[in-house]
């Protein structure tokens, strides 16, 4: 069933890392018989998961217990390293937070300039003094429960079933079922069809290296471009095909390749990434392979730039506004017609945008749930007006945060001035999008009726999750979530192993405007009680460094204050990548020097910033009146500096980012499970009446609603 093999322990904890992410649980064989030392080995291995925010129920206690000494321990650096327990924490001031409120500014000062001085050697030679206990109602333990084979794998067929791209951390996991479980096991769980292209080449490549191609026999390539993602992917490229990919490919993978190119090949694809192409023809060496006749002719017209496609025609008909040509080969693709839909109805008059919108209703049946999505979402607020809060004035563009495929460093903030279609059409197309999507759920199975959390309401369908970060929870940006109303104190943490990065908070009005900031060079709070725990410029392996700011958020008496930023930047060094950066927040009951400084059991968030390039990332936003957490993940831009890569030399950038995405337009997680309701079964008020629940914790089900709902 399972093979594990060359690393059998890594592989097995491979598993189980992806078990406790994704289902709060240990994949293990479950012992009926109650192990013998329950009440004794097990109380010990219970108290040191505790001591790391975790708690064992009964039948993964004593199922772990049968295991191996090596695994039990393994299992605990597992739960260390999700929370970043992991790292040494020692930071500059290490009675924070007391020691850098009771110190003079001078002193404050002086202590940094010598800091400066020693490139980053020296440090304040206070003692570090005992830290009471930290109280009890601080803490909330992750329980951690036992599933069994089938539960597990059914994360391998909602990972394949995806209908929009999914982590690379569960890229990752993707490779680990493929890597360890046999085949006959696997085809258990593979779905009917794998519909997300990225998914479905991921899958070929990861079987074609595993040597696994018995699992391939249900699922067909259809284009050129899938056999182009495919030779990406396992050449180490990025398969959004966003970034250019030295090919590598051995004999076997080219011939494999080559044959299913020769039944699939287009010129329309071939064109599409033509530079691409004539890297990977060469890699493939098609002139070997005189059988498959197609390929070498488009490569040979490749060669010398003679390939004449669609896209060349519609484009020259959008520049002449050719109507008729238009709507002979645009809606060919129905996508591709989907995406230029906006585009098509507001060159052309009323008259003829009639006739695209009643195009648009004979293609609809043929475009995917997800771009639906984004077309309603896309088209609900199409004719709005953005109001400009700070000057008091409608603006006829929208503003809005774009991350192209790949590279989440890519983020761009852009403001569209689009010209008004007629409300009459958009309306329409908002009916048609809803009718059909309806439609579409009526035959997936009764639900009987249906309770649907209202936080749902706060968090957008998670379409953009390929870029997200590794961490403790993997959640969509831009979701809100609550703060704990009995939890005063914010504790933002930054732990890093090389040059110098920045832990900063800014604080900012309503209008998005900067009221003041925590940062390297202003330690503490004037009006509030916040405090920094002191610049560190120098981060030697193996301990590294670490940074700390406490906010109590209860002392924010200044009603123009609305939002608090978590803000990292690398001041010097490389990207955050390679200086393992690790950062996040945790909550404390009152600003005082009680626990550690740095308690695991505390930890809301903890992620791993592992973007090749990115020297910015905007975390998080704290939105003080309603009381709820702004996830972001954001790289910001670095352009414009002044004095070095910090928050005061980007405060613009900080802005638009947070304004842009604080009032999300998507369609959100309830929304979503309001149209199965509707076509499904009876949406009640009370949740004990329901039959089916969408709670909460759906929020962290990201790939389960990708494979189920959308």
């Amino acid at each position: 069933m399972i093979n594990f093999f060359e690393n059998p322990i890594q592989n097995i904890l491979d598993h189980q890392k992806i078990a406790i992410r994704k289902k709060q649980a240990l994949f293990l064989t479950k012992q009926d018989k109650k192990h013998e030392e329950i009440k004794t080995v097990g109380v010990r291995l219970q108290m040191e998961a505790m001591q790391l925010g975790f708690v064992f129920t009964n039948e993964a206690l004593n199922s772990l217990l049968n295991e191996t000494t090596g695994l039990k321990k393994e299992i605990l650096n597992l739960f260390s390293q999700l929370t970043g327990a992991n790292n040494i924490y020692r930071p500059f001031y290490e009675n924070f937070p007391s020691e850098v409120l009771e110190q003079d500014d001078s002193v404050l000062y002086f202590n940094a300039i010598l800091h400066y001085l020693s490139q980053g050697i020296w440090r304040p030679p206070y003692l570090k003094k005992n830290r009471v206990d930290l109280p009890l109602k601080d803490i909330e333990y992750k329980i951690i429960d036992l599933i069994n084979v089938n539960d597990y794998l059914v994360l391998f067929e909602n990972l394949l079933s995806s209908v929009s791209s999914i982590s690379k951390d569960d890229m990752k996991s993707l490779e680990f079922f493929i890597r360890d479980f046999d085949s006959e096991t696997l085809k258990k769980f593979l779905p009917k069809q794998i519909v997300f292209k990225e998914i479905l080449c991921s899958f070929f490549g990861l079987c074609l290296l595993y040597e696994k191609n018995d699992l391939l026999e249900n699922f067909e390539l259809k284009t050129s471009t899938d056999i182009l993602r495919i030779a990406t992917f396992i050449s180490g490229g990025d398969i959004s095909l966003t970034t250019n990919t030295k090919f590598k490919l051995k004999r076997k993978v080219r011939k494999y390749l080559i044959n299913n190119l020769e039944k699939v090949i287009n010129i329309e694809d071939i064109k599409r990434h033509e530079k691409k192409w004539k890297r990977l023809f060469h890699c493939l060496h098609i002139g070997e392979y005189k059988n498959a006749k197609k390929c070498n002719q488009i490569a040979d017209l490749l060669r010398n730039e003679k390939l004449r496609t669609n896209n060349y025609i519609i484009e020259q008909a959008l520049l002449e506004l050719d109507f008729e040509k238009l709507m002979e080969f645009v809606p060919q693709n129905s996508g591709e017609f989907a995406r230029r839909l906006d585009h098509l109805l507001r060159v052309f008059d009323e008259n003829k945008a009639n006739k695209i919108l009643e195009t648009f209703n004979n293609k609809i049946s043929k475009i995917s749930s997800k771009v639906l999505y984004q077309l309603l979402a896309h088209f609900r607020v199409r004719n709005n007006n953005q109001e400009n809060i700070m000057h008091k004035e409608l603006l006829d563009f929208r503003t809005r945060v774009i991350m192209p495929k790949g590279d989440v460093g890519k983020v761009k903030i852009l403001k569209s001035k689009l010209p008004a279609i007629s409300q009459i059409i958009v309306n329409n197309i908002i009916n048609v999008i809803k009718q059909e999507l309806l439609n579409r759920y009526k035959d997936l199975g009764d639900l009987g009726k249906v309770w649907i959390s209202p936080s749902l309401k706060n968090a957008p369908l998670p379409l953009q999750m390929r870029s997200s970060a590794e961490g403790l929870k993997v959640i969509q940006r831009g979701t809100r979530l609550p703060i704990k109303k009995d939890k005063n104190i914010l504790r933002f943490f930054v732990h890093w192993i090389g040059f110098d990065i920045d832990l900063s908070a800014c604080f900012l009005t309503k209008d998005f405007l900067l009221y003041s900031q925590i940062a390297y060079f202003n330690l503490k709070g004037n009006d509030y009680k916040a405090v920094h725990s002191g610049d560190i410029t120098y981060a030697p392996a193996p301990n590294g460094a670490c940074e700390f700011i406490d906010i109590d958020l209860s002392s924010i008496k200044d009603k123009k204050i609305r939002y608090i930023t978590l803000d990292v930047r690398v001041y010097s060094g490389p990207s955050f990548k390679y200086q393992n950066a690790n950062v996040g927040w945790m909550f404390r009951d009152k600003l005082a020097d009680e626990g550690e400084i740095f308690d695991a059991r505390t930890v809301n968030q903890r992620i791993s910033i592992t973007n090749e390039s990115q020297k910015t990332c905007l975390v998080a936003a704290f939105d003080i009146l309603k009381n709820e957490i702004i996830w972001l993940d954001l790289k910001g831009s670095s352009s414009c500096l002044v004095s070095g890569n910090n928050v005061l030399s980007n405060v613009t950038n900080i802005r638009e980012l947070l304004k842009s995405t604080v009032d999300f337009k998507e369609i959100s997680l309830y929304e979503l499970f309001y149209f199965h309701a509707k076509a499904r079964g009876e949406l009640v008020e009370n949740k004990e009446d329901a039959n089916t629940v969408f709670d909460e914790d759906m929020i962290f089900k990201y790939e389960e609603v990708l494979a189920k709902y959308i």
